[in-house]
Order: structure tokens, then C-alpha cells, then sequence
């Protein structure tokens, strides 16, 4: 049987991130479509503009008329307009959409058809392009350029808002293809004021001011966040609780993710007052290199700090160019200068190129103790550990110590750690009086036959698949079962980037195969 172990991988991250490369896509169904169009509809939710899409609906739910007209008018932040007389005959007072269809109308972005507008109906892509255009303002333009359909799809490609979409004339769009439309127009400049006499057509487009910035007040930016509540890159310096700085100034954090985003260019929406209302990390901005620490080859680091050398995947030295100003971190904070004695016991390496030069400009070392719960003193911040180098772990917050608890990588308190709950543990260097504590809580199990044992790499087959035993535990209760065994064991998913999941070999349970 061949087994083939890997520990250098690329990786596309989330529990941080999504990747969203462009393609240009049409009807299919395909996992670059999902990637293309999650970007979209992450940016439109966490903007106020759509409920969440995900998943299957991004792919293959048709969007309807009704929704994507109460999308635009939110984009417009528009008040809705009330009126006592009904529109359009299959749009009531009572109808959910009522407010948006009217508004919309109002505006000249809609007419209908019949006296109908079918808010239930899917739209058509150059039905979506019209009132796009519309909405920014462009309707003479398209006119000029031969109306409804050619003309307003000439303007709509011209402009970028079908940008990543290759759809024919009279498509039904799916929900991903009219999020994506809707997205390509938040930087399009608004159209100041248009003109249109007997001899000739004239338009006054308001340069930089587009639907964020008019009618939102939201500015948009991309640069890489360099110190967090946790650290900074250059040194274990803080930022306060709730603010992150991106290229040297300083936001709150809002609802976002940006304080996990420490050394990663991210793309960042923020309002009026300083908030971040949106940090999304693009992989085509980041090329990630992760490591098991294992396979960095000793003293490969060279004098002029450009180069590590590690086993790949396939067995073979590789290398991975890297900053002679590179910053490095240990579990989260900055250790100054790379410290080659940190490289040794479970864990990996980070590599992160955050300006698509193919050189690393952060490297993370993320090394760490997997433990067995006991239970938790809510009253003092304690962990009890049955098993593990440490009996008691402390998890008091406070002015010295910071403390991270994740599980399925939500953020949780110390109450969520339960007896027999595996923890893997990361503990930062105390610099200057300071730690960081990083907790992933796990609970997944791992149950099948044993196929095969390699105590060289200390790792089992289970099933079909490959399962590393925990340093801290024993492979010997793997070799020593009997072919053909069912085991059931309590195992971890490494956190962040790791996609090997991990077996605690404390607690596996054997019965012998009829």
C-alpha cells in the first residue's frame, strides 16, 4: 500500500479567509464559480446590502426580479417610497418586496410589463444590467448607444459590471452571477449630471465618487495589517483592545475578522468613524507556504537570511525564498530576529508572501502541546489537564496575558472546555512580561480498522486515511492491536492552516474483527 505524507502545502485559508480568484464563468456549476462569487456576496452582507448567500444557493439559485430590485435600492440606501396607489398588480401592500419595487419605479430604474413587474420571476442578465447602469446614472449614454438591450449591455461591459460574467443575452441569472454584477458596480463613478439636447448627448461623471462613498460614506482600501490587540509584526508592542493598524493607521475592529489577520494583505471596507466594516484576505494578494516544522532541515536558514530549505511533499529538498527584512513571529507575537532553536516538537511554519513578490515577508513558527482536559475553574481561569507536561493551565486575561479559545474556530470563553475535550495549546515567548495563549478546543472522533501502523513518522492508517499520533501519547497501542482492528479515538484538527488531523492515543478503545 502506498502511503505518501504531506506537510508542504499551499494553502487556501479560511478559517480566515475565502479565496476568490476571477474567472470568467457562465451557466456551469463549478467550484471556480463558488470561488469567484463568495467575495461578492461576503462584501454585499457584511455591507448591509444582502442577507447571507452561500454555498449551493451562490451556484444554483435563480435570482429573482424582486430580489435583486431590493438589493439595488439598499445599495442606493434609498428611503423607500410609500404610496396609496398600487403600482403593479401582482406587487400588493402586503408583498415583502412592495417598498423596493415602488422606490425603484420612483427612480426610473423598473417599468414592468403589462402592469406586472413578476417580482418572483428569475432576472434575466440584461435585465440586471439595465437597472444597474440605470442606478449609476448612465441612461443616456446607453441610449445613445442603442438602448435596451445592446446598448445598455455595451455600457454595462464597458463600465466593468459584468466583469467576470460570460453569459449570453436573456440568461437567467443565478444568485452568484447577479451578486457579482451588483458588487463590480460599488467603485463605478456616479454619474454627476447628463445632458441630452437636439445636436448632442453630454454626461458629467463625478470621478471617485461611487455608491461606498456617496451614499454611504465608506472607504475602501487594501494594505497589511501590522499589529493587532495581540502583536505587532516588528515587535510584541499592542494595539488596544478592538483596534487593528493596517499600513500604519489604526482602525477599530468592528464585527470583523481583522485581528486574526496579522501579517496578511487584506482588502478592507471601513465607515466614517474609523470602523471596518469588512476585512477580506485574497489569496491572489497572498501566496501561503505552511511547513511541518519537522521537515525545515536544521541550519538551512542562511547568514543572509534569504532561504530555508525543507523536505516537500514528495521527499525532495525545497526551498522558500524569504525578507532579509522578514518579520517573525512565535505563537502569535513577534520574536525580533528568527530564533532556530524554536524549531522542534509538533507544529509547523508559516510562510507568508504578502505582496506577490515570491518572497516570504512573515514567518510564523506555530508550536504547540496537545493536552487532555479535566475540567475548568470558571472563577480563577484554570484548565485542569489529565494529560499533558502541564497540570494546570492558566487562562487568566489581564494586562501580561492575552488568551485566545477557539472551537471549530469560533471564538469561546473558558466555559466551553470540557472534560475529554483535546486541547491543542500554543504559548508565545514571554517577552518583556507578555504571553499570548492560543486554545483550540477539539472534539472530533476518529473511528475505523487500523490498516497500517509507520512508527518512523509516527503515523496510523485508519480507514482511508492517514492520522498523525500526538508526541504526547504513544503509538504502541496502535502497533500493538491486532490486524484488522476497530478502533475508536479521541483526535484533533490542527487550527489555522493544518490539514492533517491528529490522534491522541490516550484514549482508543479496541475490539477485534469477527
Amino acid at each position: 500500500m502506498m502511503k505518501k505524507r504531506i506537510t508542504a502545502i499551499v494553502v487556501s485559508v479560511f478559517i480566515l479567509l475565502n479565496t476568490c480568484t476571477a474567472f470568467a464563468v457562465g451557466e456551469s456549476s463549478s467550484e471556480t464559480d463558488y470561488q469567484q462569487y463568495t467575495e461578492a456576496a461576503e462584501t454585499l452582507a457584511a455591507l448591509g446590502f444582502v442577507q447571507n448567500y452561500s454555498g449551493d444557493d451562490l451556484i444554483n439559485k435563480r435570482m429573482t426580479r424582486g430580489e435583486f430590485t431590493d438589493i439595488v435600492i439598499k445599495m442606493l440606501n434609498q428611503n423607500t417610497v410609500w404610496t396609496q396607489r398600487q403600482i403593479f398588480t401582482d406587487v400588493g401592500e402586503e408583498h415583502s418586496q412592495a417598498d423596493a419595487v415602488n422606490t425603484a419605479y420612483s427612480l426610473g430604474l423598473i417599468s414592468g410589463m403589462g402592469g406586472e413587474f413578476k417580482p418572483g420571476e428569475p432576472i434575466t442578465f440584461e435585465q440586471a444590467a439595465k437597472i444597474l447602469v440605470l442606478a449609476l446614472g448612465y441612461r443616456l449614454q446607453a441610449e445613445k448607444l442603442g438602448g435596451y438591450p445592446e446598448g445598455y449591455l455595451l455600457l454595462a461591459s464597458r463600465l466593468g459590471i459584468t466583469k467576470g460574467i460570460n453569459a449570453p443575452k436573456s440568461t437567467l441569472l443565478r444568485s452568484g452571477m447577479a451578486l457579482q454584477m451588483a458588487f463590480n458596480c460599488l467603485e463605478v463613478d456616479l454619474v454627476e449630471m447628463q445632458i441630452s439636447t437636439a445636436q448632442e448627448w453630454e454626461i458629467s461623471v463625478a470621478e471617485g465618487a461611487n455608491i461606498l462613498t456617496q451614499y454611504h460614506k465608506i472607504t475602501k482600501g487594501r494594505g497589511v495589517v501590522n499589529k493587532t490587540p495581540v502583536s505587532s509584526l516588528t515587535s510584541a508592542a499592542r494595539s488596544s483592545e478592538g483596534m487593528v493598524e493596517i499600513n500604519g493607521t489604526l482602525y477599530k475592529t468592528g464585527n470583523t475578522n481583522a485581528e486574526d489577520l496579522l501579517g496578511y494583505s487584506v482588502t478592507w471596507y471601513c465607515d466614517s468613524e474609523g470602523t471596518l466594516l469588512f476585512t477580506y484576505c485574497d489569496m491572489r494578494y497572498n501566496e501561503v507556504l505552511s511547513v511541518d516544522i519537522k521537515d525545515i532541515i536544521p541550519g538551512s536558514f542562511n547568514s543572509d537570511g534569504e532561504k530555508f530549505s525543507y523536505i516537500d511533499g514528495n521527499g525532495k529538498t525545497s526551498e522558500i525564498n524569504v525578507s532579509r527584512y522578514a518579520d517573525y513571529l512565535y505563537n502569535g507575537v513577534s520574536m525580533g530576529s528568527f530564533r532556530p532553536e524554536l524549531l522542534t516538537g509538533e507544529g509547523y511554519v508559516m510562510f507568508i508572501d504578502n505582496n506577490t513578490d515570491k518572497t516570504a515577508e512573515v514567518v510564523m513558527v506555530w508550536s504547540y502541546e496537545v493536552m487532555v482536559a479535566d475540567g475548568v475553574d470558571k472563577l480563577t481561569s484554570k484548565a485542569f489537564v489529565k494529560y499533558g507536561d502541564n497540570q494546570i493551565l492558566e487562562l487568566e486575561e489581564n494586562s501580561k496575558r492575552t488568551v485566545k479559545i477557539t472551537i471549530n474556530g469560533k471564538k469561546m470563553n473558558i466555559s466551553a472546555i470540557e472534560s475529554m475535550d483535546i486541547l491543542s495549546v500554543f504559548k508565545s515567548l514571554n517577552t518583556n512580561g507578555y504571553e499570548h495563549i492560543e486554545v483550540v478546543i477539539s472534539r472530533d472522533i476518529v473511528s475505523g480498522k487500523i490498516e497500517w501502523v509507520n512508527s518512523e513518522e509516527n503515523t496510523v492508517g485508519i480507514g482511508e486515511k492517514e492520522y498523525i499520533v500526538s508526541s504526547g501519547a504513544s503509538i504502541d497501542i496502535f502497533s500493538s492491536a491486532l490486524p484488522n482492528t476497530s478502533v475508536f479515538a479521541t483526535g484533533i484538527r490542527t487550527p489555522l492552516f493544518i490539514p492533517n488531523s491528529m490522534i491522541h492515543a490516550s484514549y482508543v478503545s479496541s475490539t477485534t474483527l469477527p
